[in-house]
């Protein structure tokens, strides 16, 4: 398995041509830290496609 990083302040442009900056990146820490939530790694994106189905959306947290 890997872990794909965005890098902090870059412009991104996605394969489906959608584009985004990933600026300030601790702003999305901040905002699960101060929820007292964990930050999950979607697996496979299951969350987005399995588990609408209701199927096991598996994640690391």
């Amino acid at each position: 398995m890997w872990l794909e990083l965005i890098p902090v302040g870059e412009q991104i442009t996605g394969r489906d041509g959608r584009s985004w900056v990933n600026d300030p990146p601790q702003g999305m820490v901040d905002a699960f830290q101060a929820n007292h939530a964990d930050l999950p790694i979607d697996i496979e994106h299951a969350t987005e496609l399995k588990a609408p189905k209701g199927d096991p959306a598996l994640s690391v947290v």
